[in-house]
């Protein structure tokens, strides 16, 4: 599930979803386009299996200040297997 999170303070968990704002009716109108956007991205990749679907038409695009060029950039890490930067550090491990 592809989403975004937007912080609400310094803390490790102060943030709000994406998805959690338009289910409340919160978000505005270009943030409801980025999720369906997003869930568009997350059908079709499922679908068929391909992490680079719809990349020629949404690549370069910014919704509601977030760049997809971003998503596509870890999905391309996730499949090369280079995804330690999206993990969280845990407590007390070194970093």
């Amino acid at each position: 599930m592809f989403d975004v999170l937007y912080p609400t303070g310094d803390g490790q968990t102060d943030y709000v979803q994406l998805y959690d704002l338009v289910k409340n009716g919160a978000a505005s109108e270009e943030q409801e386009e980025l999720l369906d956007t997003l869930q568009r991205i997350e059908r079709g990749v499922a679908e068929n299996n391909n992490h680079r679907q719809f990349y020629d038409e949404l690549g370069d695009k910014v919704i509601a200040g977030v760049s997809l060029a971003r998503l596509y950039t870890m999905l391309d890490n996730i499949v090369k297997l280079e995804y330690s930067q999206y993990l969280e550090a845990k407590l007390g491990a070194p970093q």
